[in-house]
């Protein structure tokens, strides 16, 4: 199996993203992990092998969301923050299994392409928007603030300057996420060239 080098990497990691809650944190990175590794299968544009890929992506979602969900319940109770953020967990796997079946006429990679585009912009909005917003309340009860004082102390830190920031990231990031795919869809043509090429030499020579 290919291993995506960095060349390819569609999402890198950026301390940005950190919440500096360190369990989330380390999920966050497997699941940047998984999504690299799954625009990798690109590449090879094996069915298998990307099924499999996309299978472990979409358990270990799975997982995080649980684990994450348990934290922000131990500090928010059942705060409507937490049950927006759930119905955003809830609503991420149906929706990617929904670009996958809408292709399923054609090639696995089309579909599985869409797929990564959909993931990077998701999980960047997630990760930098909501969970950096739930994090920051935490950080407030745990420095003695009331749940709603943290909760108005978050929003402020999170308007403003921030959101302009928020947007350019996720803005880079889509440019970013389009070219690197872009190009591995280059070498994949490239690869698929070559391949002809030869197939077609060893053909001519057994003519002669």
């Amino acid at each position: 199996m290919k291993i995506i080098s960095k060349e390819f990497e569609v999402f890198p990691w950026n301390r940005n993203f950190e919440t500096r809650i360190t369990e989330i944190d380390e999920q966050h990175k497997e699941l940047v992990r998984l999504l690299n590794k799954l625009a990798g299968t690109l590449i090879d544009d094996n069915n298998l092998e990307i099924n499999r890929v996309f299978d472990e992506l979409a358990h270990y979602a799975e997982f995080h969301f649980q684990a994450e969900e348990r934290i922000w319940i131990k500090y928010f109770g059942h705060d409507s923050w937490v049950e927006s953020h759930q119905m955003s967990h809830t609503g991420f796997l149906p929706k990617i299994i929904e670009i996958k079946e809408q292709d399923l006429n054609g090639p696995l990679r089309d579909a599985i392409e869409k797929i990564v585009k959909f993931l990077i912009r998701w999980l960047a909005f997630h990760i930098i928007d909501n969970d950096r917003r739930m994090a920051i309340v935490i950080e407030n009860i745990e420095a003695g603030k009331t749940l709603p004082e943290a909760k108005i102390a978050a929003d402020e830190r999170m308007s403003g300057s921030i959101r302009v920031l928020i947007d350019t990231v996720l803005t880079m990031y889509d440019g970013l996420s389009s070219r690197t795919l872009e190009l591995m869809r280059e070498r994949v043509q490239r690869e698929e060239a070559e391949k002809n090429y030869w197939k077609q030499t060893r053909s001519l020579s057994r003519w002669r």
